[in-house]
């Protein structure tokens, strides 16, 4: 027996987060939407802390979403898709 998973479909409808594509070690609790599992009152002392503490007090710079696209199917997404407004990249789009 072994640890399972949902589907790629079934993760993707439910806009449920896989780490190592959409996440990775790089990336905050916060930034994911997982601040709320993240008990930082009682941790003394480690390193991170207080970048961490900030965060969420005032909110992540960047945050992973799901999106939804309305139309025809796109094209598999084998590499990140860049999104910008206007000239400024925005963020990318992953599966």
């Amino acid at each position: 027996m072994r640890a399972g998973c949902p589907n790629l479909i079934e993760r993707i409808a439910a806009g449920m987060l896989s780490y190592g594509n959409d996440m990775t070690r790089a990336n905050t609790p916060h930034e994911c939407g997982l601040g709320r599992f993240c008990d930082t009152r009682s941790a003394i002392g480690w390193v991170g802390r207080d970048a961490l503490l900030r965060v969420a007090r005032e909110g992540p710079l960047k945050q992973i979403r799901y999106l939804e696209i309305d139309g025809e199917p796109v094209p598999p997404c084998t590499e990140p898709w860049i999104v910008r407004a206007g000239d400024e990249i925005v963020g990318q789009v992953t599966l």
